[in-house]
């Protein structure tokens, strides 16, 4: 299991990630959050990033703009947008994390399916680079904040190979997945998320907002509704990261502190 943070992009791919620690990982945007013409990675900053992935065992993960979605009737753009970032994170195998949509204005959740099929055609989820597609909360019209609709999702995809699911835990909180009220409801739910998926990524955020609120609102680790009074299902939940190699990314506004919180448990798990 690798920890991280979610960050700006430097001047370069490479001058982000120079800095990780060996076994770690990083999130970040190729473009400004909302913009659906993420910028291309010029070459040697994919070989350096490489080089430098490969030597330190760190690991890349972009995280695709927050309009992009693939659930739209006519979803070019967000398509184009999606299968360049797969190309850019192609030589040093990272991922890009994509919110699964919104079914606003005849959206669906198949349309997503039939997105994906299309990258796989078009060989974009053919080498080295995955594609994960993040649980939401349940705001609005997004899709994928139940277990069914992750099911429905997946069973339109025909071959999920470097296909995978991001799992938020502030998302899983909000939208009434996942209570974490102890190990048990942590295990349920893992349970049931990969009966249809792999989970390579988890972003492990907080909650400012109360269970089954339905809004996405991240709070620092152990400060919100979550983990504030008892840590019992985070111990789970870190626990479990660790043994399938899960990586975890902190999203809140102290990111550093998430990771020594995370690498405080994970000392008193070893300890055990």
């Amino acid at each position: 299991m690798r920890l991280g943070i979610a960050q700006l992009k430097g001047e370069s791919l490479y001058e982000t990630v120079k800095g990780l620690k060996e076994n770690t990982c990083v999130q970040v945007f190729l473009g400004e959050k909302t913009s659906l013409y993420p910028k291309d990675l010029a070459p040697m900053d994919k070989v350096n990033t490489m080089i430098f992935c490969n030597k330190n065992c760190c690991k890349v993960y972009f995280h695709s703009p927050y309009t992009a979605n693939l659930a739209k009737e006519n979803a070019d753009t967000s398509f184009s947008c999606v299968c360049k970032e797969l190309k850019n994170a192609e030589p040093f195998g990272g991922s890009s994390v994509l919110h699964i949509g919104n079914n606003g204005k005849g959206g669906s959740i198949q349309n997503v399916s039939k997105c994906v099929n299309q990258a796989r055609e078009q060989g974009y989820l053919s080498g080295k680079s995955t594609l994960l597609l993040e649980n939401a909360a349940g705001q609005g019209n997004e899709l994928g904040k139940s277990l069914e609709e992750i099911r429905l999702l997946f069973e339109g995809i025909d071959n999920t190979e470097n296909v995978g699911i991001c799992l938020d835990t502030q998302h899983s909180f909000a939208s009434g997945m996942c209570d974490f009220s102890s190990h048990e409801s942590v295990v349920k739910m893992f349970e049931g998320i990969r009966a249809y998926g792999k989970v390579p990524l988890v972003h492990i955020n907080d909650s400012e907002k109360e269970y089954n609120s339905r809004k996405d609102r991240h709070q620092v680790v152990g400060e919100g509704y979550i983990w504030g009074k008892d840590k019992t299902s985070l111990e789970s939940l870190v626990s479990i990261c660790d043994q399938y190699e899960i990586d975890m990314v902190s999203e809140t506004k102290d990111p550093l502190k998430d990771i020594i919180t995370l690498g405080e448990i994970r000392k008193k798990i070893a300890k055990e």
